[in-house]
């Protein structure tokens, strides 16, 4: 209250209810709060939470349309343009990616070099940077590259990042013939 900010962001996950809840407590009115990820592996208890939350916010803000449509049942891509969407209570606003810096990026580095540096030979590449939780599907990516591995034996997965699931996801490597065609 002795702050008083016009504006009031919260990044929603447990108990993303309670700052919200203090916000309004404080008489805050533009109030806008975020999800990143799918309301799919909760309940009804959190899913009713989640909307009450988005009840008493300007704009609850999901970063995909799979991720609004679990938790609300639809979704709608942000349009500034649009009444419809500057009048919903929750909206889609994918994350921002700054692709002219990876098109600098890129366009400085010797991809040959890299691929040779890396040991990741001439096929095929699949690749993922995450944190290894198991909201990030890692192990999913792992099912899914030994199929692709099934038929092009050449292909390498790339694994760029770290987390708790580390070692369950080398078991999981491992399990499925992927050791030699993972790189971490």
């Amino acid at each position: 209250r002795r702050e008083a900010p016009d504006l009031v962001h919260v990044q929603y996950f447990a108990p993303g209810l309670l700052p919200i809840l203090a916000a309004r407590l404080a008489g805050i009115r533009n109030l806008v709060a975020t999800v990143h990820q799918p309301g799919t592996p909760y309940g009804w208890r959190e899913k009713s939470l989640l909307r009450f939350a988005a009840r008493l916010c300007k704009k609850f803000v999901c970063v995909s349309q799979s991720a609004e449509q679990s938790w609300f049942g639809e979704s709608a891509v942000f349009d500034p343009a649009s009444p419809d969407t500057l009048n919903r209570r929750h909206v889609t606003i994918y994350n921002g990616v700054d692709t002219p810096r990876i098109d600098r990026i890129l366009s400085s580095v010797n991809g040959q070099r890299l691929r040779h540096d890396l040991g990741l030979g001439a096929g095929l590449i699949v690749g993922t940077v995450s944190r290894l939780s198991r909201i990030k599907g890692v192990d999913l990516l792992l099912k899914a590259f030994a199929r692709v591995r099934a038929s092009d034996s050449s292909a390498r997965l790339l694994v760029v990042g770290d987390g708790a699931e580390r070692d369950s996801l080398r078991e999981v490597e491992s399990q499925l013939g992927l050791d030699g065609a993972v790189l971490w």
